[in-house]
């Protein structure tokens, strides 16, 4: 996790809630359209539960037909040449799929990495020799001109289905699908199995007993998702229906997948498929051949998907160990880098996993990477690249390829071949390429929004997933909180490198690679995150995943208030506040926990609490305690505040307070000093200080003094001077959590100030006298409140008094007979 970065930062406006009123939607969900700067037409179409698929036709489209109509009669061979990552294996299925349904012989070739990107003479002969008649590629062929040429002239037609970047001359095939050959704007997105799944919706026309096209999206989206092509447009409702489909899918490859990786099909996101199932697909092509991954992919009966996955598993495990030696290899190599490209080879590195340390270096460093491997006896590399957003990758290649022996990619990939002797020249000319694009290169992100962390909730997280699948071109929103208070701040137990946290007593908050020892002395911290969801045991619950943190800057302490009215003081409501009638007659809630006074301890001495009641035990002497016995002291305090907080002092062995406490049942379970080294052995035979605190209350609810701000805020003219506002903006700007602003606002509907329309609110009357109390829905809420912290507070001094006792009782047992 790199520091903390330069800022981009978006903030709701009035064209966001003009945009939110059009859509009909919160404004939170409207500013993340608007900073992926989406219309009103664009956004209804990313926000549809089932977005269409309208697929262009081109002008060639019935010449396309009557070629493959020819071919069926004639019960020609096909054959399909794909490529050997997961785009290429994706695209490849789909087409195998369909004309094997359509009735044609189809035969599927896929290349080693040893033989190399693209069409290779060798296999081309092969084809040819046994009579194939047709050859369609599919995520490559459109730079291997030569080869082309060559099938054309021993009578082989051949169709180019393509994404990657157009070189000098256009080979001459019978067909090019290629989105800037054919210059249609709504293929622009598309990856190497978006342009094949797109010519089976082109001659699905002339084949109807073929499955629809539709029946072959579950294949389509990893590729989709695998080439990391921009999730728009036309692309993003393919890799949408996409998603839904595998979420139904009946194929044995994927069903074994999933079983394999614990995947349950109805709750499965982008997220499942582009870290968990695509690098196991991936995993064959970069090791050997991927010829076990397309069969999985087309496998016809459990027996032999479940095999398949299985090898698949094997191969990825061998695919992790040589990225992470990579990995270490080039990290020793980078001691002292001060440049602003990395360009690295070696004898040692594997070809097959260049790409992904390639990204991992990227996400380190922020600058464009190539990492070669030197194979045939040291005299060629084979290299990958990789950069940040603000280069293109085959622009610079273009300017290197004097130097080359062969190259292709796109804007932000690509890859190469090389004559070792002139690695050090296309060092410096990749350098002078990529400096000419962008210069010293600064680490800055776009920040969604700014949040005030209460706000956080697994429904904001459902809200985002409106806008899934996320990816290049539409990524996972990214937001930032100030000052969020994190607590049990804490390292991983394995590594001591991960940071895990707590925000409030639901959220878990991780950052992977970021642990610092300073961060156990704070407790607030600025976060840059994402919001994803936990599922364990069937309970769904937020996690933020951070990107950067840091230690909120000290901030100089405000200034006491000059004046301020005692709660006491305020005047009641005047007369002229006029009455409401309630649509629903108030409820009337009692706690279902009657306020009881706890039975003192026989044990020991201190205060306790419920209901409001406080009872105060008898001294006694440590010599009356059970010996060998423990000392305990009681620090709880009572405040009128709604933030109520308990501590309990006791000192007695360790151990017995790790083994005894139960997670869960305390906010808070602090030692009196940090271990050495984070080892909890230092705790078994020696005195310390353990300190218990729970927070009792909920959230507390808004009191009419902050009113007047809250009418204020309302009136005032935004850029466009309309008064909306939401109850998002309405916590926002108070700090408060959505139970509150909602309280709030519905209170002062309830009164006759606002008027509500679609979860905005507008101020209808100004300058009139007010107070919560008249109105019936704050009463309602203010009840339920009162019971419900007067069950919690109960709930957690038993708590407190099971615990107590069990630790007194156990003090100094052997930890082997505590519970």
């Amino acid at each position: 996790m790199s520091n903390w970065p330069e800022i981009n930062l978006s903030s709701p406006d009035a064209e966001t809630h003009a945009l939110a009123e059009t859509l009909g939607v919160s404004p939170f969900l409207a500013q993340l359209l608007k900073n992926r700067d989406l219309d009103a037409h664009e956004a209804r179409l990313m926000l549809a539960e089932v977005p269409s698929l309208h697929w262009p036709e081109p002008d060639f489209t019935q010449d396309l037909q009557e070629l493959f109509s020819k071919l069926h009669r004639e019960n020609a061979l096909i054959a399909i040449f794909g490529d050997y990552d997961a785009d290429g294996l994706s695209g490849s299925s789909v087409l195998h799929s369909f004309l094997n349904e359509a009735g044609f012989a189809v035969t599927t070739q896929l290349p080693t990495r040893s033989q190399g990107y693209g069409l290779n003479p060798t296999t081309l002969q092969a084809l040819i020799d046994e009579g194939h008649q047709l050859l369609i590629t599919v995520d490559c062929g459109i730079s291997n001109r030569e080869e082309i040429a060559f099938c054309r002239a021993q009578g082989m037609e051949v169709i180019i289905t393509d994404h990657h970047g157009l070189p000098e001359i256009l080979p001459e095939a019978r067909f090019i699908l290629h989105p800037q050959v054919l210059d249609i704007e709504a293929l622009q997105n598309l990856s190497g199995a978006g342009m094949a799944y797109w010519l089976t919706c082109l001659l699905a026309p002339a084949f109807p007993q073929a499955p629809a096209p539709e029946t072959r999206l579950d294949l389509a989206v990893l590729g989709t998702l695998a080439d990391m092509t921009p999730l728009r447009g036309l692309n993003f409702a393919l890799a949408k229906r996409g998603l839904q489909a595998f979420q139904k899918t009946q194929r044995q490859g994927l069903l074994a997948l999933c079983q394999l990786k614990n995947i349950v099909l109805e709750t499965l996101t982008e997220d499942d498929l582009t870290f968990r199932l695509i690098p196991l697909l991936n995993a064959a092509g970069r090791i050997d051949s991927p010829k076990p991954a397309l069969d999985l992919l087309l496998a016809p009966t459990e027996n032999e998907a479940k095999q398949l996955a299985t090898e698949l598993e094997s191969l990825n495990r061998q695919r992790q160990h040589y990225c992470q030696e990579v990995l270490q290899s080039a990290q020793a190599k980078l001691q002292g880098h001060t440049g602003q490209t990395i360009v690295l080879a070696d004898a040692q590195w594997p070809h097959g996993v260049l790409g992904i340390t390639c990204s991992q270096l990227l996400g380190e460093y922020h600058q464009p990477v190539v990492l070669m491997a030197i194979e045939e006896g040291g005299q060629i590399a084979k290299g990958s690249i990789r950069a940040p957003e603000g280069y293109h990758v085959l622009q610079a290649l273009q300017q290197c390829q004097h130097l080359l022996l062969k190259f292709g990619g796109h804007e932000m990939a690509g890859g190469f071949s090389i004559n070792t002797a002139r690695i050090a020249d296309f060092a410096q000319a990749f350098d002078r390429a990529c400096q000419s694009q962008q210069g010293e290169y600064t680490h800055h992100i776009q920040v969604d929004m700014a949040l005030n962390p209460r706000l956080l909730s697994l429904d904001l997280w459902k809200e985002t997933r409106q806008l899934a699948p996320f990816g290049v071109g539409n990524p996972a929103p990214l937001l930032m909180s100030l000052k969020a208070p994190l607590s049990d701040v804490k390292p991983d137990k394995k590594s001591q490198t991960h940071l895990f946290a707590q925000l409030g007593s639901d959220i878990r908050v991780k950052a992977w690679g970021s642990w610092q020892a300073e961060y156990v002395r704070a407790s607030s911290f600025d976060l840059i995150y994402r919001l994803e969801r936990n599922r364990w045991r069937g309970k769904d619950k937020l996690e933020l995943t951070l990107e950067h943190l840091r230690v909120s800057p000290a901030q100089p302490a405000p200034r006491a208030p000059q004046t301020s009215t005692p709660r006491e003081t305020v005047p009641p409501p005047p007369a002229t506040v006029r009455a409401v009638v309630p649509k629903q007659p108030a409820r009337r809630l009692q706690s279902p926990y009657p306020a009881q006074p706890l039975t003192p301890s026989a044990y020991l001495p201190g205060f306790f609490s419920a209901g409001g009641e406080w009872w105060q035990v008898p001294e006694v002497r440590y010599t009356d305690l059970p010996e060998p016995g423990a000392h305990w002291h009681d620090m709880r305090h009572h405040s009128e505040s709604p933030e109520y907080s308990v501590q309990y002092h006791l000192s007695c062995p360790a151990h017995a307070v790790l083994k005894t406490a139960k997670p869960g049942e305390f906010s808070g379970l602090l030692l009196g000093e940090l271990p050495p080294q984070g080892q909890l052995e230092h705790y078994r035979h020696s005195f310390h200080n353990i300190y218990l605190t729970a927070q009792t209350s909920p959230t507390p609810l808004p009191h009419f003094t902050q009113l007047q701000q809250v009418i204020q805020w309302l009136g005032e003219p935004q850029n466009a001077g309309t008064p909306l506002r939401s109850a998002l903006d309405l916590a926002q700007m108070m700090h408060w959590d959505r139970y509150q602003a909602k309280i709030c606002l519905r209170a002062l509907c309830d009164l006759g100030l606002l008027t509500y329309d679609r979860e905005r609110y507008c101020l209808s009357y100004k300058n009139q006298a007010y107070h919560l109390e008249n109105s019936v829905f704050y009463q309602e809420e203010k009840a339920f409140w009162q019971a419900r912290q007067s069950a919690q507070r109960l709930w957690h001094h038993l708590s407190f008094e099971r615990l107590k006792n069990l630790l007194i009782q156990e003090a100094f047992h052997d930890t082997d007979s505590l519970p």
